[in-house]
């Protein structure tokens, strides 16, 4: 501190304007260090005086601030007065920002992984684009509370109140708005109206005079499981009311919802240009993943994080679970920990039970048949597999609400599950149908088939080996015979018959492929008058069974073709594909003659099917107007096109593979892209086209027709160049 500084906080303590001349010379030479027989020298003050006016200075100073000063300890004591004011204020600032920011009991986030470019999102949505809601969903463990905070910590600044709060305990709407309205108000407003309603209209006009941001997390707590997802508790009702006219009137303020199922008022008000919005909360990227298997301790080697992290899609709750039992299960070894399999375990299943125990019968229901058919499938689909008939619009609706809590992904191709909820629903369905063949009281036994017998090839064995082989392994822990295990299967069979004759479920259909499971010889076993549905009989001695009456529906028995109407060679020469009039398409090993996959779908007669030159991509096309692209690898369906009117006659593809052909009864040629786009359609047959090959340039097609035709097309314009007219039809 200077001497001019030091001169200036004194004049203030003793509030004079100014010192006397006199009393400054003392004070600033003092200051300096120089002795009372040196001070005013130049001035020709007597000593004596100059003491007088010292003491009395002194005395001033000591009264002013409660301290003993004299010319020795000046300088410690002003510079102690100093401090203790820089931290009086420095307390006032952080009770001034008390004022107008409360965390509650908001976790720490100093240690946060990635989400920036999550951050950076709702960060323009809330600063630039005003948003009034802004609703982040993820099924538990996704990190939606640390990143609401990290999120609010960073535009903290752009408020004028800031203040989060949990529902953990599911507050009542009354106590959370009177805690809203007493921060906003900074406790002006000590009496809120006494009825909700009234309490909302107040809130509102709060956020309309400054600028607020609200962060609700874990909203979920206050909606009712067992139902639609973003019904309400009894109770909690006017929370929705709040969302509503929060979103609906104009305000400056922004409030930020955290939860693992969307609110009703929410997925009515959203829009990705409206001023309430949602963002679905997704796994961490691989770097994040990275952070926290290193704050565990955990190494891992070439792609292990990344099946990990792809497992648990990027959850950060799971992965820190995971990362604690490769620790203390596995000794660190992430590759023993992802050879051995299981990964729904312990913690991580509990966290799936809990949204699950949430869920309505039938998004229970559905859920297990995602887990079932192992693929994407769709609504149609899903219809076909259930037991009970339900009006499109009933799945639909809990299809819908399956996605509002996060618990089902989507796709072009349809719905599917997270490979770590398939794996842990899954579970979930062999116990459960263990104990009921065990306690031969079948529900789901009935309701769920084990398998499909119709499915492709592939997911047939992924089927048997997930579901059905495990299945009878946690049977053997209990009944160590596998002839008793035969006997109680018996006594199910027995009580099908006595209880559920004519009676449509999938029970008898589930007890065939336990026996053939088990080598089960079962001649002269009586299926008769069952619903047999998904039994999958292809290599079974059917020797003298009772099928009287017996009502099959989706059984695969040994192979019977259609009449083939198309054969080819993939460009390797490694494979031969074949379709046929039962509407199939077989793929086969060229060598061998074994049979790879078989590719469902068509309805109908299958005209042709033509292999990508480039990619392994399968084309197909038939009766039912559709043309329909595979992954020639695994059968598996990538894309449907139904833009033709008719029946679709071939298929083929340029030699580059860019470009694919198909020719209809509807008298067009359409050219698509190998994502299943139409680019360019060809109008100028007057009949049904049969045929289309590309000219080896790629830049024309020829097709022919049954107008006795033969057309030449640009394909870059459309434009028909050429006419071949001398074909005649006698």
């Amino acid at each position: 501190m200077s001497s001019e500084e030091a001169i200036a906080l004194v004049t203030r303590l003793l509030e004079r304007g100014s010192l006397t001349p006199v009393q400054n010379i003392v004070f600033e030479q003092s200051w300096q260090g120089l002795k009372y027989s040196e001070i005013g020298v130049e001035k020709d003050y007597d000593l004596g005086y100059i003491k007088d006016v010292g003491s009395e200075l002194w005395r001033s100073l000591s009264k002013s601030l409660n301290e003993k000063v004299t010319k020795n300890n000046l300088h410690g004591v002003l510079q102690r007065f100093v401090e203790q004011q820089e931290d009086v204020q420095q307390i006032a600032k952080l009770q001034a920002i008390n004022a107008r920011i409360n965390w509650g009991e908001a976790i720490d986030v100093s240690i946060f992984y990635g989400r920036s470019q999550e951050i950076t999102k709702l960060k323009t949505w809330i600063v630039q684009d005003h948003c009034r809601i802004v609703t982040i969903i993820g099924m538990g463990g996704m990190g939606k509370t640390s990143f609401a905070i990290a999120l609010a910590e960073k535009i903290q600044n752009e408020f004028d109140f800031v203040i989060w709060r949990s529902l953990r305990d599911a507050m009542p709407i009354d106590e959370y708005l009177t805690i809203l309205i007493k921060f906003f108000s900074q406790q002006q407003d000590t009496e809120p109206p006494d009825k909700t309603g009234g309490k909302i209209s107040r809130l509102i006009e709060l956020l309309k005079r400054s600028r607020c941001l609200i962060i609700l997390d874990n909203f979920e707590t206050i909606l009712q499981g067992g139902k639609q997802a973003g019904t309400y508790r009894e109770g909690y009702e006017m929370y929705g009311e709040m969302l509503k006219r929060v979103g609906e009137i104009a305000h400056q303020s922004c409030l930020i919802v955290t939860s693992r199922e969307k609110p009703q008022e929410i997925a009515l008000m959203e829009g990705d240009r409206l001023f309430v919005r949602t963002m679905p909360l997704a796994g961490l990227d691989i770097d994040a993943g990275q952070h926290i298997l290193d704050d565990k301790g955990l190494q891992t080697i070439g792609d292990d994080l990344e099946h990990l992290r792809v497992h648990y899609r990027g959850n950060p709750l799971a992965l820190k679970m995971a990362a604690s039992a490769v620790q203390d299960l596995f000794a660190g070894d992430v590759s023993q920990f992802l050879r051995q399999g299981n990964f729904a375990f312990n913690g991580i299943g509990k966290l799936i039970q809990q949204q699950c125990d949430r869920l309505s019968k039938l998004e229970r229901s559905i859920m297990t048949w995602l887990a079932i058919n192992r693929e994407s499938v769709t609504i149609s689909d899903l219809q076909m597999d259930l037991v009970i008939e339900f009006p499109q619009s009933k799945l639909i609706e809990a299809i819908e609400s399956l996605l509002w809590r996060s618990l089902v992904e989507s796709s072009a191709l349809g719905f599917t599950l997270q490979p770590v909820l398939m794996e842990s629903v899954t579970e979930s369905l062999i116990e459960s149908i263990a104990q009921e063949i065990l306690s031969e009281q079948p529900q789901l036994f009935l309701s769920h088939a084990l398998i499909k017998a119709q499915s492709k090839d592939y997911i047939r064995d992924i089927q048997i080996r997930v579901i059905l082989k495990p299945l009878c392994d946690r049977l053997f822990i209990e009944i160590t015979s596998p002839q008793q295990l035969v006997q109680k299967l018996n006594c199910l069979l027995t009580h099908l018959q006595t209880n559920y004759a004519k009676q449509t479920n999938y029970g008898a259909g589930n007890l065939l492929n336990l026996f053939r499971q088990l080598q089960t010889d079962i001649t002269g076993y009586d299926f008769s008058r069952l619903s047999i549905r998904q039994a999958y009989l292809q290599d079974v001695n059917l020797h003298h069974l009772n099928f009287t009456e017996a009502d099959f529906d989706n059984c695969t028995f040994a192979s019977t073709f259609g009449g083939i109407t198309s054969v080819v060679f993939s460009p390797d020469g490694e494979q031969l594909a074949t379709s046929d009039t039962n509407g199939s398409i077989h793929i086969w090993n060229s060598k061998d003659g074994k049979q790879l996959a078989t590719c469902m779908g068509h309805n109908s007669w299958v005209w042709n099917v033509a292999y990508s030159p480039t990619q392994p991509i399968l084309a197909s096309c038939g009766q039912d107007h559709q043309v329909r692209l595979w992954n020639s690898q695994t059968g598996q369906l990538l894309k449907v096109m139904t833009e033709h009117t008719g029946i679709v006659t071939s298929v083929t593809f340029s030699a580059d593979g860019q470009w694919l052909a198909s020719t209809s009864g509807d008298q067009t040629v359409r050219i698509w892209n190998v994502a299943g786009e139409s680019v360019q359609t060809f109008y100028g047959h007057d009949a049904c086209v049969w045929s289309a090959a590309f000219h080896p340039d790629g830049k024309s097609i020829f097709s022919a027709g049954e107008d006795n035709l033969i057309r030449r097309w640009n394909i870059a314009n459309g434009e028909c160049i050429q006419t071949l007219t001398e074909h005649h039809w006698f």
